[in-house]
């Protein structure tokens, strides 16, 4: 029975320790420049199409101006939210009560399925 006891408390400091360092690891924000350089690229593309068709008259002055205006805010939408994009905000937060919720459920729900499972009715 000691010995029982014993791996299952190494067992369990294991696997504590193998869960910490992914959890307690702040993560790290990596900008994603080629994603705002193809955004970018695709909508220059459609300004000179934009202007193209106003050099050659065939879109009337107000609809050319009105198309640019929402490429302008389209623009500036999907350049604000790869700014901020707040997926990450808080999340140390949220993270905060998982090594001692672990740390205590789960030796908890060992011990609880051994005295349900592990002991045999003679």
């Amino acid at each position: 029975m000691i010995g029982f006891l014993v791996m299952s408390f190494l067992l369990v400091v294991v696997s504590l320790a193998l869960i910490r360092a992914p959890v307690v690891r702040p993560r790290q924000r990596v900008p994603d420049h080629g994603a705002t350089a193809a955004n970018v690229a695709v909508y220059r593309s459609q300004l000179a199409e934009n202007a193209a068709e106003g050099d050659q008259r065939s879109v009337p002055t107000a609809q050319r101006r009105q198309a640019r205006e929402e490429l302008e805010q389209r623009l500036a939408a999907d350049l604000s939210q790869e700014r901020h994009p707040g997926r990450d905000e808080g999340a140390s937060d949220r993270r905060g009560g998982l090594i001692p919720g672990l740390t205590v459920d789960l030796p908890l729900i060992a011990v609880l399925l051994y005295l349900m499972l592990g002991t045999p009715s003679p």
